[in-house]
């Protein structure tokens, strides 16, 4: 059996003094507000109305939060772009470029289906609506979700700043629309090109000259019409 390897912590002896989080940001030189382990302090209760006075019954511990590289890992579980895994020792490791590319693809996704012309949602709202706005609701939950709250289970809430997704979608969003009138320019210019060249180009040598149909006469054009009667 091979060996599994993992991370113990102690909460009993914890007393919160961060010294663990200190020693970890500075062993790998991580920049300011970047933090691989954390301590955070838990309480709960409160205060009871008891024999007429307000009695505390309040409780709390301090715990020293990093990957622990569990047994069985429930953020490699739930993992939606197969960016953490574990390896046989126990070991659990993340793919930074796999979570990227996922979360690109991700926002590139939600921004296609919008439904501007030139875009695929444009063509899938044109097509039906419901299926349109089934689809765009479920591609923008799941970034809300990857996004905006990637830790929102039973372990605790997230802590991901709303800044960094509105700052992506909006690059993204900005991108997206950029290229679309680009490539809506042009062919505007390639088109009034052609047009400009189809105007210059002189005909054959021998055909006629074309004629201005505002210049035929009626009568020339209408070759049912009846000749005018003679006087006797």
């Amino acid at each position: 059996m091979v060996t599994q390897y993992a991370f113990f912590v102690n909460s009993d002896a914890c007393s919160g003094c961060k010294t663990c989080q200190v020693a970890c940001n500075d062993a790998h030189d991580l920049r300011v507000g970047l933090h691989w382990r954390r301590v955070i302090e838990v309480t709960a209760g409160g205060w009871q109305h008891k024999d007429g006075a307000w009695v505390p019954s309040v409780a709390a511990y301090n715990l020293s939060v990093a990957c622990h590289h569990c047994l069985t890992p429930a953020c490699a579980k739930n993992c939606q772009g197969d960016a953490i895994w574990k390896r046989d020792d126990g070991i659990v490791l993340i793919d930074d470029v796999a979570a990227s590319l996922f979360v690109l693809l991700l926002v590139s996704t939600v921004i296609s289906l919008f439904p501007l012309k030139g875009l695929p949602g444009y063509k899938l709202k044109a097509w039906h609506n419901g299926a349109w706005a089934a689809t765009f609701g479920i591609s923008l939950f799941i970034l809300v979700q990857v996004l905006l709250r990637p830790n929102a289970t039973e372990l605790g809430p997230s802590h991901a700043p709303l800044i960094t997704t509105i700052v992506l979608f909006a690059l993204f969003a900005g991108g997206s629309l950029w290229f679309r009138q680009h490539f809506v320019d042009k062919r505007r210019r390639q088109a009034d090109a052609a047009a400009t060249i189809a105007l210059v180009t002189p005909g054959p040598p021998d055909s006629p000259a074309p004629v201005s149909p505002a210049l035929v006469s009626p009568a020339l054009v209408s070759p049912t019409a009846d000749p005018a009667p003679e006087r006797p």
